[in-house]
């Protein structure tokens, strides 16, 4: 069984809490070496003032009113009347000693007669000059400042030591409770984060569970939209957009098989009706039912023909656009358009210019405007072919019109028009398959454009496909 993978809400509730996690430690260690680099450089102070006043000291009197002489003698008024702190100790050594000879007074912490320190002292003093150095005892971490002294006889060696680790006691007690807030913060930010995430997520739970819930069979399931302008309000609008032109997608899809259905079952009834009433034996009987047979096979290859047609307008390959010059389209469109039925063909005229454009589709799109004129007005009236630009610059478009003297057709009825095997009903009886003006429709859109309708019964109407044609 494959293991299961963390969710997109663990996953970024686990990387912001690393994220916090990491910036509390680095704050914690930039702050704890600053903090500790200032206690270390306050040690330091403390130190080189202690040596400071012992050279003050060498340069006053001593308790005969005369300068000091015996460096032993200076050491011992020195430590004499110098109070040190607990953490704080100082020593002298004399000549020659290993050990201190002198040692300030009191209860210590520090003890300079350690055999690390004696190592460290001997080693490293040096006439005229002050040594800062650090020495790790088994017990504490002691920093020291040697310091040379010359007599008139004899040389001595002053050592102030501090206790480091009592003097980063305090910050080490900070830095712990630093840390314990930071364990303590990242917990709460941690279960915070995580409610927040998950109410933040939530839409996308319901996306997945709409996704998972739509079939062909309901597309009615909608997602809640947060009421928070997020991303996730974006994608949840998306997703129901997306629904939506999927249920009408389907729903058109089934009210044209529907639709088809209606259309093919007339002329198959029409067909098995004369078949079944045939008289096999009468000749003229025979050849009357092949003749209706025949029509009806021809009306049902058109509907295919049409239904073929509108499906591939569907493909984004259906319209492949060029460079076609207007007032040449225009002319061969009022040539092809005078074999469609006796009427008086007007040109209402055209204009100059160059437009990308399917021209085969454009022309076929016409020509069923035409075709549809021809059929619903009476022969000898004026049909009206005429081009035109609207508009100007980026937003200029051709508008190409058929204009008739027709029936008509009602305000109420002008939407239905353009829906497939659609018939208005005072057209019942004309013959067609209610699929030319859907086709008009289909490939001006397929172009960017639409096509507008200005009728009324009695006055005849106007049909004008508007395509973009950019100057």
């Amino acid at each position: 069984m494959a293991e299961r993978q963390l969710g997109i809400g663990q996953r970024l509730v686990a990387l912001i809490t690393a994220v916090l996690a990491l910036s509390l430690v680095l704050a914690g260690a930039v702050a704890y070496a600053w903090q500790r680099s200032a206690v270390v450089e306050q040690v330091d102070a403390e130190l080189l003032q202690e040596v400071e006043e012992l050279r003050q000291r060498s340069q006053q009197a001593n308790a005969d009113g005369r300068p000091y002489s015996d460096v032993g003698v200076l050491l011992e008024d020195f430590l004499r009347y110098n109070v040190t702190g607990e953490d704080e100790t100082m020593g002298a050594f004399v000549g020659d000693d290993q050990t201190p000879t002198l040692v300030s007074g009191g209860d210590r912490t520090v003890d300079l007669t350690q055999q690390a320190v004696v190592d460290v002292v001997l080693a490293e003093r040096r006439p005229g000059e002050v040594v800062l150095r650090t020495v790790r005892t088994d017990t504490q971490a002691l920093r020291l400042a040697i310091t040379s002294v010359q007599g008139d006889s004899t040389e001595g060696t002053l050592v102030v030591a501090i206790d480091g680790d009592s003097r980063l006691a305090s910050l080490t007690s900070l830095m712990q409770g630093f840390a314990l807030a930071s364990l303590i913060t990242l917990l709460l930010a941690g279960g915070i984060l995580y409610v927040a995430v998950r109410r933040l997520l939530a839409p996308l739970a319901d996306l997945a569970t709409a996704a998972e819930e739509v079939d062909d069979r309901d597309l009615s399931r909608r997602v809640a939209v947060p009421d928070q302008q997020t991303e996730i309000s974006s994608l949840a609008r998306s997703f129901n957009r997306m629904l939506d032109r999927l249920e009408g997608s389907f729903l058109a899809q089934r009210r044209f098989l529907d639709d088809t259905a209606h259309e093919l079952r007339t002329p198959l009834t029409i067909m098995r009706g004369n078949l079944e009433v045939l008289d096999v034996e009468d000749v003229e009987d025979v050849e009357a039912v092949r003749q209706i047979e025949l029509i009806e096979v021809d009306r049902m290859s058109r509907i295919v023909d049409d239904l073929l047609l509108l499906a591939r307008l569907e493909r984004p390959d259906f319209v492949r656009t060029d460079r076609v010059d207007v007032a040449a389209l225009h002319a061969d469109l009022v040539s092809l358009v005078r074999a469609l039925g006796e009427r008086e063909w007007v040109d209402g005229g055209s204009v100059d210019g160059l437009v990308r454009l399917d021209r085969d589709r454009v022309v076929q799109a016409v020509q069923q405007l035409c075709a549809n004129a021809v059929k619903f007005s009476e022969p000898g009236t004026q049909i009206t072919l005429t081009s035109r630009w609207r508009g100007e610059g980026s937003g200029r478009r051709l508008a190409i019109s058929v204009t008739d003297e027709g029936t008509g057709i009602d305000e109420a009825e002008q939407q239905r028009v353009f829906e497939r095997f659609a018939r208005v009903e005072e057209h019942r009886g004309v013959e067609g398959s209610g699929l030319g003006l859907p086709i008009v429709r289909a490939i001006a859109r397929a172009h960017g454009g639409t096509v507008e309708l200005d009728s009324a019964p009695g006055r005849g109407s106007t049909f004008t496909m508007v395509l973009p044609a950019p100057g």
